[in-house]
């Protein structure tokens, strides 16, 4: 053991710079992995997360009002109605918002807090004021006063826009509400086209909102997700009232959403750590290849070190080059590495 203590406290002297750098070259791509994977399952997770806390699983439209009874089920474990206005195509700072995009509704009337999450700014309180999802926000750059034109429908022109596909001209009230307020809520995350939400207050429904074509909106959570889906399926089914009920499955587009957030080889997380992992194993190589071929040792310099080690971070802390950008990104990186 003396003999190899000797030998070892040579080599330390010798190489102690070599060591070094190699200590910190892995150090700094397990790190860069290691924050890659992380990032890459808090990716994965996010809409799921956010959907336990916001989201429901069943979305019921109804032309009529339903009694206040009719959701109360052993299976049924919270219930938030809100009401839905038909509107036309709208206008946000100038640009055209397509009425089958645009869902015009008034605040829950219960379970506020865990149906919209408000990002900004506060809850809309006057006739006028409007709160608006993040997705209609970034897509029109809207901001806390921005203006939002939206026509609706006369009550006269109920019978037509519940039973005509087609687009109907509104010949109601053109509303100039006012943007209080940034939300987000499971609304807010299409599956296929986009979806833009924009809530009113409770006057706008006491005033404006009364004389216009509204339903009821009731938002169903479950006590067992899908597997009480069927039996909520059956339950509306034969108990459709005097007008109609419909049932949409919330938590089967969902599932279309959340993939979308899954990690592939092309998303910036997996790639990078992937960039990591064959940027290392080129190191290895070219290391057991100059052992292979000489003798002598790693000749790892300080200022070699550093130089392959700044190369390292730049390369796997990037973000992925574009096709425009890959050539010369890679000539550079074989530059840096025959220095």
């Amino acid at each position: 053991m003396r003999s190899v203590g000797v030998v070892f406290r040579a080599e330390l002297l010798r190489r102690w710079a070599s060591w070094l750098a190699l200590s910190l070259l892995v150090a700094l791509i397990g790190g860069t992995v290691l924050a890659g994977v992380s990032t890459a399952h808090r990716t994965s997770s996010a809409y799921s997360d956010f959907s336990k806390r916001y989201g429901y699983d069943a979305e019921v439209f109804t032309s009529s009002h339903l009694s206040k009874n009719y959701f109360h089920l052993p299976y049924v474990s919270k219930v938030t109605t809100d009401l839905y206005y038909a509107n036309g195509n709208a206008i946000a700072q100038g640009r055209f918002v397509p009425n089958q995009d645009l869902g015009v509704a008034s605040l829950p009337n219960s379970h506020i807090s865990s149906t919209i999450k408000l990002l900004s700014g506060r809850l809309p309180t006057g006739p006028n004021d409007a709160l608006v999802g993040f997705s209609m926000q970034q897509e029109f750059g809207l901001r806390i006063g921005s203006i939002v034109t939206v026509p609706l429908y006369a009550k006269s022109q109920r019978s037509a826009v519940l039973h005509n596909n087609a687009y109907v001209v509104p010949r109601g009230p053109k509303v100039n509400f006012r943007v209080v307020g940034i939300e987000v809520s499971e609304n807010d995350f299409p599956s296929s086209s986009p979806s833009y939400s924009l809530y009113t207050s409770p006057a706008f429904g006491r005033g404006l909102g009364s004389t216009v074509v509204s339903s009821d909106i009731v938002q169903v959570r479950l006590r067992q997700g899908q597997n009480d889906m069927p039996r909520l399926q059956v339950y509306v089914n034969h108990h459709q009232g005097s007008g109609y009920v419909y049932l949409l499955n919330v938590d089967s587009n969902s599932r279309r959403w959340n993939s979308r957030f899954s990690p592939s080889r092309r998303d910036g997380c997996s790639s990078r750590s992937s960039r990591c992992w064959r940027v290392w194993r080129w190191w290895a190589r070219r290391c057991r290849a100059k052992v292979s071929s000489n003798a002598s040792p790693i000749p790892l310099s300080p200022r070699w070190a550093c130089g392959h080690a700044s190369s390292l971070v730049w390369a796997c802390s990037a973000p992925p080059p574009s096709a425009s950008l890959a050539p010369w990104r890679r000539w550079l990186w074989l530059l840096w590495c025959r220095r």
